[in-house]
């Protein structure tokens, strides 16, 4: 009977409530909907300002009708599951790009440079790669190594060039600021104690440190970027992922 009863009020929380609830409230000067009408509002309220907080760009470019209008949308599709709002938010790019038109394609790419930055905040800093250590490992070794990617570390492919949107609006643009135009663009994102970095790079880099990031070997995160970019230097590349702390842990 109980755990009827809180999934049932779970549901009332989240917009629709069973009948048979309402008859087990008082209203007391309210009716059973209105009463459970305010949890539900506290609910999605309390959602909304949550994904306005990892995404503070999206929503100004929005504006407040269309974000929540968006954030109705993504709180249908993906209701809260922790208690913990740090990690609220994770698909609302996949939200936005599967959203029919006249959605602007590019808001979703802002949208996933958005969420790079926001959960870089709330990650791990690990200390950083001891090259010492590296350099012990023997030469005929070095094609089977797997490097372990930075908590901090977000990677971002975009077909629109999201950086510098994101670079003007949160340097305190007063005016509305036009939408992109199409130009590719590869970026890396890392926070540095309580400071965040977000650099741009060519599409080999960029493909050799999504592969390290996703597990696979040095051999196998080169063969990807030289196919990418036949003409990058992968050591030239791996040295300068070491440079911005992207990779910190490596075995075999």
């Amino acid at each position: 009977m109980l755990r009827e009863l809180q999934r049932d009020f779970l549901a009332a929380v989240r917009g629709s409530a069973p009948p048979r609830l309402q008859g087990l409230i008082a209203g007391r000067g309210l009716e059973p909907a209105e009463r459970l009408m305010v949890y539900a509002n506290n609910h999605r309220l309390t959602l909304t300002a949550a994904l306005a907080g990892a995404y503070p760009v999206l929503a100004r470019t929005l504006g407040e009708g269309g974000f929540h209008a968006l954030a109705a949308r993504y709180l249908l599709a993906h209701p809260s599951r922790s208690g913990d709002l740090h990690g609220y938010g994770a698909a609302l790019a996949d939200v936005i790009a599967a959203a029919p038109p006249p959605q602007a394609p590019w808001l979703a790419e802002l949208a996933r440079l958005e969420w790079a930055v926001h959960t870089a905040y709330f990650a791990a800093l690990p200390p950083a790669l001891a090259l010492d250590a590296l350099r012990g490992v023997a030469a005929q070794d070095h094609p089977r190594l797997r490097f372990v990617a930075h908590p901090a570390l977000g990677l971002v492919a975009s077909a629109w060039p999201v950086l510098a949107y994101w670079e003007a609006a949160t340097d305190g643009a007063d005016d509305p600021l036009p939408p992109p135009a199409p130009a590719a663009e590869w970026l890396l994102v890392l926070r540095a104690g309580a400071d965040i970095t977000i650099g741009r790079l060519d599409a080999g880099t960029y493909t050799l440190l999504a592969a390290l990031a996703a597990g696979a070997t040095v051999a196998e995160a080169c063969a990807d970027a030289l196919a990418a970019a036949p003409d990058l230097d992968p050591g030239t590349a791996l040295g300068g992922l070491f440079a911005r702390g992207a990779l910190v842990g490596f075995h075999l």
